[in-house]
């Protein structure tokens, strides 16, 4: 239970940390390309792991799986971030701590009365916050979904860590970074596609403004969100995830 929380209490930091940095780009860069590119930073790292354990087929559909689930938490963070308060959308992020215990309870484990609790404190202080200052917005919502989704994902994580071998947990880990990326330059594409009026057009690109778009990108603040608040924080909720999981089975 320690490791457990301590998991939570690592993951809910980071990904709190990570929505002022995120909500202070939207201003100088499209959110989309953003993503990309801090998740691109992000997979870098575990390349040479995922190389080393292309044959093993059940870590590559497991770090599929989690990719799948906390993209939908990255996506939903990135649009409710455009409409909601960042120090609102903080606090909601907290539900995260919250869920993972009642989506366990819901799949038959036992969940404590003090976890009950917190649950309604949670709700309470929630709306509370909502009922003060502006209204409720949809970001709000989605932000809540995103606490949803990064609960589902922490869930999912200690599962597969139970079948997971420790020389696994980095081409796990570079599988799931990998899916976040490909489904971020995903939805970057659809957005320049469709989204645009003018469609994408490439023949606007010229030397001078790919420079500087280069100079002018927050490169700190893709390296945070990318190397830290993403490829740090995933590797030690696996971690604390697998070592909780040698406790029970020592």
């Amino acid at each position: 239970m320690p490791l457990l929380f301590l998991r939570q209490k690592v993951g809910c930091y980071f990904v709190a940390s990570n929505i002022p940095v995120v909500k202070e780009v939207e201003g100088i860069v499209d959110p989309a390309a953003f993503t990309v590119v801090r998740f691109a930073l992000a997979a870098i790292p575990f390349l040479p792991f995922i190389v080393r354990a292309r044959d093993n087929v059940q870590t590559r559909l497991a770090g599929v799986e989690l990719g799948f689930w906390i993209s939908l938490g990255y996506l939903m963070q990135a649009l409710g971030l455009q409409t909601s308060d960042a120090g609102r959308a903080s606090f909601i992020s907290l539900f995260t701590v919250i869920v993972v215990p009642l989506l366990d309870g819901a799949l038959g484990a036992t969940v404590p009365a003090r976890t009950w609790f917190g649950a309604f404190m949670s709700v309470l202080g929630v709306a509370l916050l909502e009922s003060s200052g502006s209204p409720p917005s949809v970001g709000d919502f989605l932000n809540f979904l995103s606490a949803v989704f990064f609960g589902v994902h922490m869930l999912r994580t200690e599962h597969v860590s139970r079948s997971t071998k420790r020389k696994d947990i980095l081409p796990l880990l570079g599988y799931e970074v990998i899916v976040i990326a490909i489904l971020s330059a995903i939805w970057y594409l659809v957005g320049e596609i469709f989204g645009s009026a003018h469609g994408w057009d490439t023949g606007s690109w010229t030397w001078i403004t790919v420079w500087d778009w280069i100079v002018e990108f927050p490169w700190i603040s893709a390296l945070y969100t990318g190397l830290f608040s993403t490829g740090l924080c995933l590797w030690v909720e696996v971690w604390l995830s697998s070592l909780a999981t040698s406790k029970r089975l020592n």
